[in-house]
């Protein structure tokens, strides 16, 4: 398992170095990453960005080594280690539709440690892209240091009003 970490992490490196970027115009998609989020958690991100003007429509998720089953009415993508290969290939087919996609914004919860949001993170193209600190792979624009999904939540709806009022 530590030669997988291994391999992995350098994987991710590599193409946080080659990170794909869209053009940021008027934001139409939001795309999530979780992991280590509760089901109450997703459901008060997917609230507040509904409060923000934002449509399930526009919204994508993924979940990452999920602890607990997906919350009711919620629709997500799962992701686990043991569906990477070595090579840092995404095994089953799902998960493509969600990193092939190009986002406004990618927003990833999830910690340092996770390698498989980090790696999904790394292969999924956005204009924008916002995480939890600490930003070990240099993957986002804007890092965000809260250990509590609240206050990550209202951070990360602050980041967005500014962005679209910009744009």
């Amino acid at each position: 398992m530590n030669l997988k970490r291994n391999l992995l992490k350098k994987k991710i490196l590599k193409l946080s170095r080659e990170a794909g970027k869209s053009e940021l115009g008027k934001p139409k998609e939001l795309g999530f990453v979780f992991e280590g989020i509760s089901s109450e958690g997703i459901i008060e991100f997917i609230k507040g960005f509904k409060d923000q003007g934002w449509n399930e429509k526009q919204m994508e998720i993924i979940i990452c080594d999920p602890q607990e089953a997906l919350p009711r009415g919620v629709e997500a993508e799962t992701l686990e280690m043991e569906n990477i290969s070595l090579s840092g290939k995404l095994k089953q087919e799902i998960e493509l539709h969600f990193v092939k996609h190009n986002y406004d914004f990618l927003i990833g919860y999830f910690s340092e440690k996770s390698l498989p949001a980090a790696l999904v993170f790394a292969m999924t193209a956005a204009g924008f892209k916002m995480g939890r600190k600490p930003d070990v792979f240099n993957l986002f624009d804007v890092e965000i240091s809260a250990n509590d999904p609240k206050v990550f939540l209202e951070e990360s709806l602050k980041y967005l009003q500014i962005l679209k009022a910009k744009n």
